[in-house]
């Protein structure tokens, strides 16, 4: 066990910044961010979120998650080792950080995705029926991002002396660079690419290939109505594709505007880990096609779980699981592929290993001993 202490001698305490976070009421939104902090704390780590959505204090699995006002009133003169910021939020963490980042002397950003991106540039064309104002939408978000890059840039620049920049993949640290122009020297021995970890249970299990299995594809998306999650490419394959079953499982609008192809299954409703794990058993081949992705957090437990899965053909997907011997990659033009071939492929695959590039020790642990190593 790697356990954390500080120059003092007591534990490492640190206080992670969220806009949202798994809460009691079943609510799965930032489970990524409470996978790490789990690993954290169970390595000897001192855990506190501070999260931007909650209303009320409460534990999450041992983890203490507070509201701003609870902050304000509460914990302003709390000491903290480091300030953990996740995916920062024009709206949430630059407020926070232009008013209290003095109080930190060590800060660590972790870049999870559009939060420092041009949108216009990296995201697809969103479904007709998400446009109800387009050239309004369009233009309000275009300004938005020029003034949030300009805003973090001068904000980054002003903190990098006492900071850290985590990327979950090496195309996200590039499109960071891309867009916000800071000068690489400024980041220079302060940037790392460190992916993000697998849920617990997709380490602890294993996908069982013998069990018998109740549908040929599954697609999990959280929201069906995200145009880089690519349903609109699982429907037309699965029209394609008669002869085998598909199972989709999300929420969202996009079945009531596109005809769903008769032999898709859609389930509407959000899923525990176990619950996913349990589906995937069910399944012979995972189906996650996307237009664009910072990492493919799914994906990557897919795969690591050991079900054979197959992804889109994008550079983001190479990199991230290209090393994966259970995964297939498929162009997203070709919407009437016959998926038989790629099906053949991924039988023909001896697979003895897991790959276990995703898990705690080689993901979250590494941010751990990041830490340590900002500390002494």
């Amino acid at each position: 066990m790697l356990v954390c202490k500080t120059m003092r001698g007591v534990f490492m305490k640190i206080l992670v910044l969220c806009s949202n976070y798994p809460d009691l009421g079943g609510k799965t939104g930032g489970m990524f961010f409470h996978v790490r902090n789990l690993y954290y704390k169970d390595n000897g780590t001192n855990v506190h979120v501070l999260n931007f959505s909650a209303n009320q204090n409460y534990t999450k699995d041992g983890i203490d998650v507070f509201s701003f006002t609870h902050f304000e009133n509460k914990l302003v003169n709390e000491e903290y080792d480091i300030l953990l910021c996740h995916a920062p939020h024009i709206s949430h963490h630059y407020r926070f950080l232009m008013k209290y980042s003095k109080m930190f002397k060590n800060i660590v950003f972790i870049f999870h995705g559009n939060e420092v991106f041009k949108t216009k540039v990296i995201l697809p064309k969103e479904y007709s029926f998400m446009n109800n104002n387009k050239l309004y939408s369009t233009l309000r978000r275009n300004i938005k991002d020029e003034v949030k890059l300009h805003l973090w840039r001068k904000l980054f620049e002003k903190l990098a002396y006492k900071s850290q920049f985590v990327f979950v993949s090496n195309w996200m640290r590039e499109q960071f660079y891309k867009f916000t122009k800071i000068n690489r020297d400024i980041l220079n021995g302060r940037n790392h690419v460190i992916y993000n970890s697998i849920g617990k249970p997709f380490e602890e299990n294993k996908y069982d290939k013998n069990k018998s299995k109740k549908y040929d594809f599954i697609t999990i998306r959280n929201n069906l109505d995200g145009a880089k999650y690519g349903i609109d490419i699982v429907n037309n394959l699965a029209k394609s594709n008669a002869n085998y079953k598909f199972l989709v499982i999300g929420k969202g609008e996009f079945f009531k505007y596109y005809d769903k192809a008769p032999n898709i299954e859609l389930i509407q409703k959000e899923l525990s880990h176990e619950e996913i794990l349990n589906y995937l058993n069910e399944s012979r081949f995972g189906l996650l096609p996307t237009l664009w992705d910072s990492q493919g957090l799914m994906t990557c437990e897919f795969a690591s779980f050991g079900i054979p899965t197959i992804t889109s053909d994008i550079e983001i997907c190479h990199e991230i699981l290209g090393d994966f011997n259970n995964v297939e990659f498929i162009e997203n033009e070709e919407v009437n592929l016959d998926l038989t071939n790629i099906v053949k492929k991924l039988q023909s695959k001896t697979i003895n290993d897991r790959n276990v590039k995703y898990y705690a020790a080689n993901t979250s642990g590494k941010e751990l001993e990041l830490f340590k190593k900002i500390l002494t």
